[in-house]
């Protein structure tokens, strides 16, 4: 069995994905934007409250919701 990456939803502009972990339970966030400046696509990893993963989807979505808020912030994400 392969495993999917999920898209979540698109929040300010980013793709959220969660990711399941191969032999354990939880998922991996990843947060997905075009560089305002550059054009390129850029994949930036959020890091879990357990081990580096996340225990639900609820959780990883409101920490890379946060994540987001910071990059847009920083100017690394155009709304």
């Amino acid at each position: 069995m392969t495993m999917k990456k999920r898209i979540l939803e698109t929040y300010r502009g980013a793709q959220i994905e969660a990711w399941p972990i191969h032999r354990g339970v939880g998922y991996e966030a990843w947060v997905r934007f075009r560089h305002p400046k550059l054009g390129h696509l850029v994949h930036k990893r959020v890091v879990g409250p357990t081990a580096g993963a996340f225990d639900s989807l609820e959780s990883l979505t409101s920490h890379c919701r946060a994540r987001i808020g910071e990059l847009v912030s920083w100017g690394e994400i155009l709304e």
